[in-house]
């Protein structure tokens, strides 16, 4: 396309006063309209502008063309922003003009494609501003009842997408939280705004966490996580609670259904997986990763806070606890098995378990334990995942004490 591409602008770039001549440019322009249509127009644009041996006056045309094919979408997009402000809610009375009525075919048309197209690879970040925009605006209006999918398509990209789509969805989580939810909605998805945006802040990228303002007010997520596992771990303690929630799980025992321990232990686990600021620190000195094991870190993280409501569950319900821990752990080893650092924390929150148990006297069955030194096989052979490999030998060494 590059080779097409330079041809056309050279006709153009160089065309002189001869009718002959600008006939040429005319066809020129007007097969650069219609190429405007292919998606790797911008690219090639970009190409030829790179390369020093063409012509200086066709690479700046194709830089300019460039600016002028960006320029357009941003204008198309600002409009239907517009359009959409003015028309979008029905309900509303305005006495400047007549409202445009539009079909529900045209709105979901329009749902799915600003959504699409806020959430694709494309790096610009002007167009993903201005189509975040658009799908809060239609959001504000639509969200939830007519448009019920956009949050879980959110959540579905941000913990694993490119850099480009991570910033499409959190822009538009942003919008939509801003301008969308209510109190009793934003409450409603807060679980899973908090761990879409906690795994990619800190279990994918190195944020910096625990940080505190100039009045030494936490403003970072991490602190929330930690706080609220130490309102659950306060919760738990409270007689009626402790009471109830033993109620639940005989019932769950003689339905068969699984019980809120194992939906717990799935909590557990993710605000137990090793973030990308602490490994970073680990791998200067691996002796602060060891420190976890004597539970004499100063550094109280979600890990930490985590391990701590494991183990008070374990007080208060002995083997139950066990048996939501190894159940869980179970599904993370078998089939489509899951990451390391989901795998590496249910085996760190096993091992703290285990050792409480030592500690205080207590047994665990000997079918559990021997399926543990399974996973600790299993874990040692990692020989691409370190920290995995180092879970398997400090469990093993654990559970030689059982």
């Amino acid at each position: 396309m590059e080779d097409q591409l330079i041809s056309l602008l050279n006709d153009v770039a160089h065309a002189s006063a001869e009718p002959q001549s600008q006939t040429k440019r005319q066809q020129a322009e007007i097969e650069l309209q219609r190429t405007r249509a292919n998606p790797a127009f911008p690219t090639a644009l970009v190409n030829i502008a790179s390369h020093a041996s063409i012509d200086v006056a066709v690479r700046q045309l194709a830089l300019t063309t460039l600016n002028k094919f960006i320029a357009r979408r941003q204008l198309a997009l600002t409009t239907l922003n517009k359009f959409i402000a003015r028309n979008w809610g029905q309900d509303e009375d305005r006495a400047d003009e007549p409202m445009i009525d539009i079909p529900d075919a045209t709105r979901d048309s329009l749902r799915n494609a600003l959504l699409q197209l806020a959430l694709n690879d494309e790096g610009d970040k002007k167009i993903k501003a201005l189509t975040s925009y658009s799908v809060g605006k239609i959001a504000s209006y639509d969200f939830p009842e007519r448009w019920p999918h956009l949050l879980p398509a959110l959540f579905a990209v941000i913990p694993s997408g490119t850099d480009a789509q991570i910033y499409g969805g959190l822009k538009i989580l942003s919008d939509v939280i801003d301008e969308s939810l209510s109190e009793d909605q934003f409450f409603s998805m807060a679980r899973e705004i908090v761990k879409a945006v906690t795994q990619n802040l800190y279990i994918n990228n190195a944020t910096q966490g625990r940080m505190e303002d100039s009045d030494a007010l936490p403003f970072t997520l991490d602190y929330l996580v930690v706080e609220e596992l130490d309102f659950l771990n306060q919760c738990f303690r409270a007689p009626p609670v402790v009471a109830e929630l033993a109620r639940q799980l005989e019932q769950s025992a003689t339905s068969g259904e699984p019980s809120w321990m194992v939906e717990v232990m799935s909590m557990l686990a993710s605000y137990s997986r090793i973030g990308s600021e602490e490994q970073g620190m680990w791998d200067i000195d691996c002796s602060l990763y060891l420190v976890e094991e004597t539970s004499a870190s100063a550094n109280y993280t979600a890990r930490i806070a985590a391990s701590d409501l494991l183990i008070k569950l374990g007080e208060w319900y002995s083997q139950k606890t066990v048996d939501a821990v190894f159940a869980y752990t179970q599904t993370l080893f078998s089939g489509d098995k899951a990451p390391w650092k989901t795998q590496e924390a249910s085996l760190f929150l096993f091992s703290m378990l285990l050792s409480d148990f030592h500690d205080m006297d207590k047994s665990i069955p000997s079918h559990i334990t021997e399926a543990y030194l399974a996973l600790v096989d299993y874990s040692i052979n990692q020989s691409e995942e370190p920290y995995l490999r180092a879970r398997g030998y400090l469990l093993g060494g654990n559970l030689t004490r059982s």
